[in-house]
């Protein structure tokens, strides 16, 4: 018997401009990242998560701009975003 296999569930986060925090101890002011999680979903572990960190969580699949078709490497992101284009962490649910 041949079962098709499911495609797998994604869930996208855009990937913004975050302001540091009040009373954070480092020198960062502003750093690229995930603002908040936008629902329940445990992936992210914080309400703000830095670029770098993202793609050694669990379930992280690729980064995608404009498309979902359109994919592209952590050291693009900051390019993409400053012509104008929003990009995205997709990870597998």
């Amino acid at each position: 018997m041949n079962e098709l296999k499911p495609e797998p569930e994604f869930v996208d986060y855009l990937i913004e401009v975050c302001d540091g925090e009040e009373g954070d101890e480092s020198d960062l002011k502003s750093f690229l990242g995930v603002k908040q999680k936008l629902d329940n979903n445990p992936i992210l572990p914080h309400g703000h998560t830095y670029l770098y960190c993202l793609s050694s969580l669990p379930g992280f699949h690729c980064f995608w701009w404009d498309t979902d078709e359109n994919f592209t490497v952590i050291e693009q992101v900051a390019g993409k975003m400053s012509e104008g284009k929003k990009v995205y962490a997709r990870f597998r649910i």
